[in-house]
């Protein structure tokens, strides 16, 4: 059993609202003074999370003053800053979480209602405190209210998970149980006065010493912790991945670059060739892309590049790698795909380019593409890379000769 003074629960909220204060200090620093992680995150995101904290701090030092300030301040403006800064780590979560299946136009919306929702139930907890509502159905509700904003914000998270790189995954699991900690703990507030069936405490009862306040305000400082912690990694990784991609991503197009597609064919070599795999590789061309140049001139060329690049992305699974070979060339490297999808996929990455419209000085205009494909069934015996690119160089060479717009097949393909 706990003794009476054996843990203050002051002195707990005092540490969170201290170490609430530090972190937003901490990424207030790195907002304003690390250029590589406010180009590579969201900086409303970290807008967000930077208030949140401060808030927090706010929140926990009001709560710490309960006894000796008005029911009005400790109850209702405490509860309200407390709401607030957990609708900002929501929001905090929707904007870092970048990668989130949705339109701009979607997520705006979604922001708005969230803010309406947020605004609407700060404001009545707060009146409830001013028409005097029992403690008890307050602290449920409220506890009730933030533990669903917690667990809304980790759902956030983990949705997006699997579409970041494995790199970001340990900090954003580390996030995502953080927030899951601090919706455990509210739920668990707000079940045991349900549970215990006693609606006559006061705001004075969450400073007593009990094992279950103790428990839940050093659960509750862990998880808060967690959270800020795990997004100040993240933040760290953003930035390394984003230092990273730049240095082996062609800026125009977002394909590999010459170097980093030859070293992604030289770390698979020994993964991409086992018993299971197929491989399709394949040369693609834009078509007449010097007269493209000469008539429409370089920015309009450049849009093309960027215009074909785009689609073709849009046709990859997350195995698939696509690098800019020369100046209008990329190879495509399609990994799992059999002999029929990977002529599928191949044919309408072609036919999708070949519909899309491009504006240039003179117009509207269409442009086309050529391709060739080389191709290894599970069976196939692997040479070298070169040689598989020589196929499908061969291969492009007979599609321009057919009249371009479309692709050929290496003689040499097994299925």
């Amino acid at each position: 059993m706990f003794k009476k003074n054996m843990i203050d629960i002051k002195s707990i909220f005092f540490s969170t609202a201290l170490s609430s204060f530090m972190m937003s200090f901490i990424i207030f620093g790195a907002r304003f003074f690390s250029p590589r992680i406010s180009q590579s995150v969201d900086v409303r995101g970290i807008n967000s999370l930077i208030l949140s904290n401060f808030l927090l701090f706010l929140a926990f030092m009001i709560n710490g003053l309960r006894g000796s300030v008005s029911e009005l301040i400790t109850s209702g403006l405490g509860s309200f800053l407390w709401f607030v800064s957990v609708y900002l780590l929501l929001e905090a979560s929707i904007h870092i979480r970048d990668n989130l299946d949705q339109s701009a136009l979607q997520k705006k919306k979604n922001l708005i209602l969230f803010r309406t929702l947020a605004l609407f139930v700060s404001a009545f907890q707060f009146s409830l405190v001013v028409f005097e509502v029992p403690f008890a159905y307050r602290t449920i509700l409220f506890s009730s209210t933030i533990g669903f904003l917690f667990l809304a914000s980790g759902l956030i998270l983990l949705r997006g998970v699997l579409q970041e790189p494995k790199s970001l995954h340990f900090s954003m699991f580390i996030i995502s149980f953080g927030l899951f900690g601090n919706a455990t703990s509210m739920f668990l507030r707000a079940g045991h006065i349900l549970g215990s069936n006693d609606f006559t405490i006061n705001s004075a009862s969450l400073l007593q010493p009990t094992p279950l306040q103790i428990f839940l305000a050093i659960f509750a400082f862990i998880s808060i912790q967690m959270v800020t912690i795990g997004y100040l990694f993240l933040f760290w990784q953003k930035a390394e991945s984003a230092l990273t991609k730049a240095a082996s991503t062609d800026p125009l197009t977002q394909a590999l670059n010459r170097r980093a597609i030859e070293a992604y064919l030289k770390s698979k070599e020994s993964t991409l060739f086992s018993s299971t795999k197929s491989i399709a590789c394949i040369l693609m061309d834009l078509d007449h892309f010097k007269k493209v140049n000469d008539v429409y001139g370089h920015a309009t060329g450049d849009l093309v590049l960027k215009s074909f690049s785009n689609i073709v992305h849009k046709h990859l699974s997350p195995l698939d790698a696509l690098g800019r070979y020369g100046g209008e060339e990329f190879l495509l490297i399609l990994v799992n795909q059999d002999f029929e999808q990977s002529k599928q996929t191949l044919h309408d990455i072609l036919l999708d380019f070949s519909k899309t419209v491009i504006q240039t000085p003179q117009g509207d205009r269409q442009f086309t593409s050529s391709a060739g494909l080389a191709f290894l069934g599970p069976q196939s015996k692997f040479i070298s890379w070169e040689d598989l690119i020589h196929q499908a160089d061969g291969a492009l060479y007979k599609a321009k000769e057919a009249g371009r717009n479309q692709f050929k097949v290496a003689p040499q393909a097994t299925m």
